[in-house]
């Protein structure tokens, strides 16, 4: 099942943040596979209103669009180093596939080991010398030649010695064993006599021949391994060397692997130069989980995204023109997103996109959480400024009263802690302050941002307009708006001050008929209602 996020708008307010996780946890109860997750960190009010609750803040994404770890990746068994080629082999012939990754013992990736690295051992001509260049396990020997151990340890490391395959007269073998040889013999008696008596260090046995007596205590006496196996002389001398472990293969350098959080349009350039069939991917632990292969480009998987609180492409998460929209909930007006298919819309003229998340559950069934209720109800209160808001409805109220009984809590008491968690701007720079609630409106053909702030009174909070006044003033010169606000709304007076900077034509002065770059604005609460159709329908 496809994972759906749950998003709100950029810098999000309280109703964003608690609408997504609550309708996260909705979806899930439906039977789907949903996350919550974020478009910008978190205010105080929000932050506020989840330690309340004790519920944690959804995860922070910079970007919607689709990652590595969104695609349906190929199962990518790892091998590791010490691991045989005939290990590799084998597993490369089971799963159809031409490379395996190399990872240490906490499975974290080391290198890659392709078909071509252990077809090209055979066309060394030089592999008779093969365990003198590595450390070969004699475990890797008895499974590549599917044998028994008839004498010494299981733990021992062939690190010299070369292979011989004693076929021929006895005493002509004397001339080609030098010590620490392997020798690779048949039922001859005496050639496993020569081999023992001229040092070899190991004695395989081919055919499943009988282990004569004193062959048997002429290797203890001489500490000369023995391995019987079933298969002939020449199968043996053939497959022995793919008892080598691989790392002495691998490639560890200029290896093209990727990140599981890495964009797909950003991959896409590497894999199409590299035209490798299939790359390793790692998550951030260096832990391999899978393979990417170049049709996983056009399989067109995006992200699936239910958008709440917005529906307006400048207030999205960056990528959304990538994602796959499947739903939107708001309660504002019809915005610019496109869709590339008809949608489940839900869309109510009420003052939270809360108020509509409650009415989904209750009309699903859906048991409310006490906290979930919590957030919910908090939400509510917050969007509407305690019901003080021109766009709150009955029914945000009577949804609202509903939820602070599931979350045993009185409205009144913990709007004004709440309120006053908000309100609070010590400790933050004039940035934070500024995108703790800001949106962005395309009015005509303005580009404009507003940043709305709560307050229980206006006249505690001086310092704080006049450093926002001059940061504002500052930044409008570096950005692409043509005009930034900030609404100071004191809900106690339900009245706020309006705050702006604009770059070159005085739109908003010419809009609201003034002369500075304040105005206080008596009875103006929302900034969707009655802020923003009062400038548009002066321009």
């Amino acid at each position: 099942m496809e994972t759906m996020y749950i998003i709100g708008h950029k810098n999000p307010d309280s109703d964003s943040i608690c609408s997504a996780i609550a309708y996260a946890y909705c979806k899930n109860q439906m039977g789907f596979q949903a996350i919550a997750v974020r478009a910008g960190e978190i205010n105080r009010e929000t932050e506020f209103i989840l330690n309340y609750f004790n519920i944690d803040p959804p995860k922070y994404l910079t970007s919607i669009k689709t990652k590595v770890s969104d695609l349906k990746l190929d199962n990518l068994e790892c091998i590791k180093p010490v691991s045989s080629i005939f290990e590799a082999w084998s597993i490369m012939k089971n799963s159809k596939i031409q490379l395996l990754p190399v990872v240490n013992d906490c499975e974290k990736f080391m290198g890659l080991v392709s078909l071509v690295d252990i077809t090209s051992i055979y066309f060394d001509s030089t592999n008779r010398d093969i365990f003198t260049k590595c450390k070969t396990p004699i475990i890797n020997i008895i499974k590549t030649l599917n044998g028994n151990l008839i004498f010494g340890n299981n733990e021992k490391v062939i690190e010299s010695g070369k292979i011989i395959v004693g076929a021929m007269m006895s005493d002509d073998m004397k001339q080609y064993i030098n010590e620490g040889d392997i020798v690779i013999t048949a039922n001859r008696f005496e050639n496993q006599k020569v081999a023992i008596e001229s040092g070899a260090q190991l004695l395989i046995i081919t055919g499943n021949s009988q282990i004569h007596p004193d062959i048997y205590n002429l290797a203890f006496n001489r500490n000369c391994f023995i391995i019987s196996t079933a298969l002939d002389t020449f199968t043996t001398a053939r497959i022995i060397v793919q008892s080598v472990p691989i790392e002495t293969l691998m490639s560890t350098e200029n290896i093209v692997s990727f990140n599981a959080d890495d964009l797909i349009e950003e991959i896409k350039p590497k894999m199409i130069e590299k035209r490798h069939k299939l790359y390793p991917v790692v998550n951030n632990d260096q832990k391999v989980i899978g393979g990417l292969a170049r049709y996983h480009l056009i399989s067109n998987e995006k992200r699936k995204v239910v958008l709440l609180d917005h529906n307006e492409k400048l207030q999205s998460i960056n990528g959304i023109e990538e994602a796959d929209i499947i739903e939107i909930i708001d309660h504002h007006k019809i915005g610019d997103i496109q869709t590339n298919h008809p949608i489940y819309l839900r869309n109510e003229p009420v003052g939270s996109t809360a108020t509509i998340i409650t009415s989904i559950m209750m009309q699903n069934n859906i048991l409310i959480p006490e906290a979930i209720a919590g957030i919910l109800c908090a939400a509510i209160v917050s969007d509407t400024l305690k019901f003080k808001s021109p766009t709150c409805t009955e029914t945000d109220k009577k949804l609202a009263y509903y939820l602070s009984g599931l979350a045993k809590i009185d409205i009144e008491t913990f709007s004004d802690k709440m309120f006053k968690a908000g309100s609070t701007f010590e400790g933050k720079t004039e940035e934070e302050i500024l995108l703790s609630d800001f949106k962005e409106f395309k009015i005509k053909e303005y580009h404009i941002g507003i940043s709305q702030l709560i307050t229980m009174n206006l006249e505690n909070i001086t310092d704080i307009k006049e450093k926002l006044m001059a940061y504002i003033n500052n930044i409008i010169k570096k950005t692409e708006y043509d005009a930034i606000l900030v609404l100071i709304t004191d809900i106690n007076k339900e009245s706020s001050e309006l705050l702006f900077a604009e770059k070159k034509e005085p739109i908003i002065k010419k809009s609201l008929k003034i002369e500075g770059n304040s105005i206080y604005l008596k009875g103006v609460v929302s900034r969707k209602k009655q802020l923003v159709p009062m400038i548009a329908t002066s321009l």
